[in-house]
C-alpha cells in the first residue's frame, strides 16, 4: 500500500491513508517506516510530521498546525476563509469545513513545486460523520502531489470503511501474529526465554506488541524461563490501562463491582458474581459495545484477559478484600469460600485446611493441575508442619511438574522430602524432584541423590535402588555415560541387598517385579544389555499405581521405551508403544507428559523418514509445549531438523537460535553436538558442502569429548560431507571407529546400512563399483526413504569418479547382470530411484 502511495506522489497524484489501532498495537511504529520508505521512493518530498499528542486541541488543532507549518513556503494567496482563520482576533474553535478548505487550499499550494507528505501521529476521528470529510478530503487531494499519513485510536471510529478505493485508504491494524509475537518476546527479553511461554504471552496480551515489551519488563526471571507459573492476571500494561481507562471509568458501582469479582473469583460462576455485584452480566457491556465476557462451562471467562489486569490496577486494596470477602459468604462452594478467605488473612481451622488438602489431591488425580497446585499451596499456607504437610507439598510439587513449573516443582518437592517420615512417600517426592530438577537444569541433581540413597538404603532399598536406576537415565541424557553407568551398578547393589532377583521376583504390590523391569530398561538405556535379552525391554504399563498422576517414574519409563524401541528399530512396536503413551496420556493431561511424548514421536518419525508426520507433531504443540524440557534439551533440535527436512530454513534457524540460548544456560552436552550437526544439515540442504563439513568436524569433536551415543554416526556424516566437498580425510583413522561400532553380530540393519555405506567412502577404485552395490543392497533393505534415498545419490555420486571404461571393467568382472554397464545410464537409474 506505501509503495502504491509513492507510486502515485511521483505520478503527480495524491493519496489519503487512515491506520487505526488500539494503544501500544504498533500505530507510531508504522507511521515511521512508512514515511522513511515514501522518503526514500520520492525525490525531494516536503514532510511535515504532527503529533497529536503534542498538539492539543485535537484534529482542528492538527490540522491548523499543518497550516501554520507549510504558509512560510507557499507564496501568499487570497482566501477569505485563510483571511478570516488568521486575522487577529479570530474565532478560537473554527468552523470545521471552513478549516478543512482552507487546508486543502494551503496544501494544494504547498505541492505545485515539490512532492509533500503530511503525517498525523495519533489523530482522534471522533465521530462516524467525520469519514465523509476525510473521503471528501481525499477526493480533493488526489490530483495533487501530497499524501497524508494518518494515524489514530478506535475509539470513536465507529463504522470506519475499511476500504482502497482510489486515493483513499482505511485499514485497522491487527494483532501480531504468533511467530511475530515470539520473536518481540525473545527480542525484548536478554536471556532465553522459551517458545511456549513466548507464544502464551502474546496471546494472552492479544499480539499488542508494546503490552508485551511493558509485561516481560515487569516478569521475574523464572517466570520469562517458564519455571513458575505466569501471574493470572499479568501484570497491567500502559497500552492495556490506555484502551480501558474510560470504559473503566464510566462503569457504574454495581457494573465496576461485578467485573472486580470476575477477576478475583477462584471460581466465578454467574450466579455468585451476580449475587455479590447485585447486577447481571449481560447488563455490562463491554468495548465498542461487544461482550466483555464469555460464559464457558458455566463459569465466566473474559474476552480479552488484559482486562483482568486493568480492573484490578483501578481497584484499591480495600476493595479487592472486600471482593474476597463477599466471594467467600456468597460462594455454595466450601473450597471457594476458605480459598477466598484465606486470601484475606482469616484464619483456618485445621479441619478446613484438611479440606482444601483433599481438595487439591481429587484435582490432581482429576488432571486439574492448576486447581490443584492453587488449592495446595493456600492449604500450605495456612498449615503447620508435620507428616502432612509433607504429603500437601508432594501433591502441589507433582502438580507444578505436570504444568512444567519445575522450578517450582522442585522448590516444594525438596519440602516434601525432607519433611517426609514414610519411605515411600520420601521416595515419590524425591523421584519428581530428580525429575524437575534434570528438566530445569538439563542435568541430573548428582549431590542430592547421593544424600538421598543412603538413608533410602537403609529402609527400603528396593525404593532406593529405582531412585537410582532413575538418577541412571537422567544421567545418560546428559551424554554422562561412565556417571549413567556408575548409578546402575548402584541400583543393582541395592536390588541383590533387597534379596530381588529375576527367579524369585516377590515383594510387596509388586515393588520388586516393577524393579526387575526398570533394571532391564535402565540397562538398554546407558547401553549395558543383558545376555540373551530379545529385546531392549519388555511392554512397560504405566498403570501401575491407582493415581497415575503420581506415578511419575512409570510415566518416566513409558515414554522412554518408544526410544528404545525405536533406537532397537522394532518400528512396529514403537509405533505401538508411542500411540498406546499418546492414549493414556490424553487422559492424564499432563503437558510435561505429552512434551515428552511429542519429543519421542519426533524421534521415532525421523528415524523411519516419516517427515510429514514429525511435521505435523511440530505444527501442533511447538508453541504449546516447553519441548526443551524432556531429555536435556534434544527436542529443540529434533524440530529444527523437521523444518530443515521440510524446506523450512528460517524457521529452523530461528528454533536452533533457541537451542543455542538453551544450551548456553544449561551446558547441556546433548544440544551442545547437536546443533553444529542440524546446522551442517541446513549447509549441504543449501548445497554448502564445505560448510556442512565443517560444522561436522565441531560436532564430532563435540561428540568426542562427551561420549555421545551418536559419535559413530556424526563420524560417517563427516566422511561423506568431506567426500562431498572434495576434501581429503584419513579414513584409515575413521574406519576402525566405524567397524568396530557397527560391524558385530548384534549391529542393526540401520548400523550395517551405514557401515556399508562409510565402505563405499573408504573404498578404492577398483573396489568402487563393489562397495557401490553392497551398500545401495543394504540401504534398500533398511526402513527408512530417507537413508536409502542419501546412500543412493551418495553411491551415483561417487561412481562418476570412474571413466566409462573402468565402470564397464569393474561390471564384467563382477559379472552383475542387473547393473547397466554404461556408467551414465547406472548412475542415472541411481538418482531416479533417489528421488523417485
Amino acid at each position: 500500500m506505501i509503495d502504491s502511495v509513492a507510486a502515485r506522489l511521483n505520478a503527480g497524484d495524491g493519496s489519503v491513508v487512515v491506520w487505526l489501532g488500539e494503544a501500544g498495537i504498533g500505530r507510531s511504529t508504522l507511521l515511521r517506516a512508512a514515511t522513511d520508505r515514501i522518503s526514500a521512493a520520492v525525490d525531494d518530498v516536503h514532510c511535515i510530521n504532527v503529533s497529536a499528542r503534542g498538539v492539543r486541541g485535537g484534529p482542528l488543532a492538527a490540522i491548523g498546525f499543518v497550516i501554520h507549518q507549510l504558509l512560510p513556503s507557499i507564496p501568499p494567496i487570497r482566501s477569505e476563509a485563510l483571511d478570516r482563520l488568521l486575522r487577529p482576533g479570530a474565532d478560537a474553535d473554527p468552523d470545521p469545513s471552513e478549516l478543512m478548505r482552507a487546508a486543502i487550499q494551503v496544501i494544494r499550494a504547498a505541492a505545485k513545486d515539490r512532492p509533500l507528505l503530511i503525517t498525523v501521529d495519533d489523530g482522534q476521528i471522533a465521530e462516524d460523520g467525520n469519514w465523509s470529510a476525510v473521503s471528501a478530503a481525499a477526493a480533493q487531494l488526489a490530483s495533487t502531489r501530497a499524501a497524508v499519513l494518518f494515524t489514530g485510536g478506535v475509539d470513536g471510529s465507529g463504522r470506519a470503511p475499511l476500504t482502497s478505493v482510489g486515493p483513499l485508504w482505511v485499514r485497522r491494524i491487527n494483532p501480531l501474529p504468533p511467530d511475530a509475537t515470539v520473536r518481540v518476546v525473545q527480542e525484548v527479553v536478554a536471556h532465553f526465554v522459551p517458545r511456549s511461554v513466548a507464544a502464551r504471552l502474546g496471546r494472552r496480551l492479544a499480539g499488542n506488541p508494546a503490552a508485551i515489551k511493558d509485561v516481560c519488563e515487569a516478569l521475574s526471571r523464572d517466570e520469562l524461563l517458564g519455571l513458575t507459573p505466569l501471574p493470572v492476571p499479568l501484570p497491567a500494561d500502559a497500552a492495556t490501562l490506555e484502551k480501558y481507562r474510560r470504559w473503566i471509568g464510566d462503569l457504574e458501582t454495581t457494573h465496576f463491582t461485578l467485573v472486580l469479582a470476575a477477576a478475583l473469583a477462584v471460581r466465578p460462576s454467574p450466579p455468585v458474581l451476580e449475587s455479590v455485584a447485585g447486577a447481571e452480566i449481560a447488563e455490562v457491556r463491554g468495548l465498542g459495545g461487544e461482550p466483555w465476557a464469555r460464559i464457558r462451562n458455566d463459569l465466566v471467562e473474559f474476552a480479552d484477559p488484559r482486562l483482568a489486569s486493568a480492573i484490578l490496577k483501578s481497584a484499591t486494596h480495600r476493595q479487592v478484600n472486600q471482593i474476597h470477602a463477599a466471594l467467600a459468604e456468597a460462594s455454595a462452594d466450601p473450597v471457594a469460600a476458605l480459598w477466598h478467605r484465606a486470601e484475606v488473612g482469616d484464619p483456618l481451622d485445621p479441619a478446613e485446611v484438611d479440606i482444601l488438602a483433599r481438595a487439591a489431591d481429587a484435582a490432581l488425580d482429576a488432571g486439574d493441575y492448576l486447581g490443584s497446585l492453587r488449592t495446595a499451596r493456600q492449604a500450605l499456607a495456612c498449615m503447620p508442619r508435620g507428616a502432612r504437610r509433607a504429603e500437601v507439598a508432594l501433591t502441589a510439587g507433582t502438580a507444578a511438574y505436570h504444568e512444567t513449573y519445575v522450578g517450582l516443582a522442585a522448590t516444594l518437592l525438596h519440602e516434601a522430602a525432607r519433611a517426609a517420615e514414610d519411605p515411600d512417600l520420601r521416595h515419590r517426592a524425591l523421584a519428581a524432584l530428580c525429575l524437575s530438577i534434570a528438566a530445569r537444569d538439563g542435568s541430573a541433581p548428582y549431590a542430592l541423590a547421593d544424600a538421598a540413597l543412603g538413608p533410602l538404603g537403609q529402609e527400603r532399598p528396593v525404593l532406593a535402588a529405582s531412585l537410582a536406576c532413575l538418577v541412571a537415565r537422567i544421567a545418560s541424557d546428559s551424554q554422562q555415560i561412565d556417571v549413567a553407568r556408575g548409578y546402575l551398578g548402584r541400583a543393582e547393589a541395592l536390588a541383590a541387598t533387597a534379596g530381588v532377583s529375576r527367579t524369585d521376583p516377590s515383594g510387596p504390590d509388586g515393588v520388586a517385579h516393577r524393579l526387575i523391569t526398570e533394571l532391564d530398561h535402565t540397562r538398554s538405556w546407558v547401553g549395558v544389555s543383558r545376555a540373551g535379552a530379545a529385546r531392549p525391554i519388555d511392554y512397560l504399563s504405566t498403570v501401575t499405581t491407582t493415581r497415575p498422576a503420581q506415578d511419575l517414574t512409570g510415566w518416566d519409563l513409558a515414554v522412554r521405551q518408544v526410544t528404545l524401541l525405536t533406537r532397537a528399530e522394532d518400528w512396529q512396536q514403537a509405533r505401538f508403544a508411542l500411540a498406546e503413551v499418546e492414549h493414556r496420556q490424553s487422559g492424564l493431561a499432563s503437558r510435561m507428559v505429552a512434551a515428552a511424548t511429542s519429543v519421542t514421536g519426533l524421534d521415532l518419525h525421523l528415524s523411519v523418514g516419516a517427515v510429514q508426520e514429525a511435521q505435523e507433531i511440530v505444527s501442533a504443540v511447538s508453541d504449546e509445549l516447553p519441548l526443551r524440557m524432556p531429555f536435556a534439551g534434544i527436542g529443540l533440535c529434533l524440530v529444527a531438523r523437521t523444518l530443515i527436512l521440510r524446506d523450512l530454513a528460517e524457521t529452523a534457524q530461528e528454533w536452533l537460535e533457541s537451542a543455542r540460548r538453551f544450551a548456553q544456560s544449561t551446558g547441556s552436552p546433548a544440544v551442545l553436538v547437536r546443533i553444529p550437526a542440524e546446522l551442517a544439515l541446513l549447509a549441504r540442504v543449501k548445497g554448502d558442502a564445505e560448510g556442512a563439513a565443517r560444522l561436522l568436524g565441531i560436532a564430532v569433536q563435540r561428540a568426542s569429548h562427551f561420549g555421545h551415543h551418536e559419535f559413530a554416526h556424526l563420524q560417517l556424516d563427516l566422511l561423506e560431507a568431506r567426500q562431498v566437498a572434495g576434501l581429503e580425510t584419513r579414513t584409515d583413522e575413521v574406519m576402525p571407529v566405524l567397524e568396530f561400532a557397527w560391524g558385530g553380530g548384534d549391529a542393526t540393519s540401520t548400523q550395517r546400512a551405514m557401515l556399508s555405506a562409510a565402505r563405499l567412502l573408504a573404498a578404492p577404485k577398483d573396489r568402487l563399483l563393489a562397495s557401490a552395490l553392497a551398500a545401495v543392497d543394504a540401504a534398500e533393505w533398511q526402513p527408512s526413504p530417507l537413508w536409502a534415498a542419501r546412500v543412493m545419490e551418495l553411491a551415483a555420486g561417487i561412481l562418476g569418479s570412474l571413466t566409462p571404461q573402468e565402470h564397464e571393467e569393474q561390471v564384467l568382472r563382477l559379472a552383475v547382470s542387473d547393473v547397466p554397464p554404461d556408467r551414465d545410464d547406472h548412475r542415472r537409474a541411481l538418482y531416479q530411484k533417489a528421488y523417485g
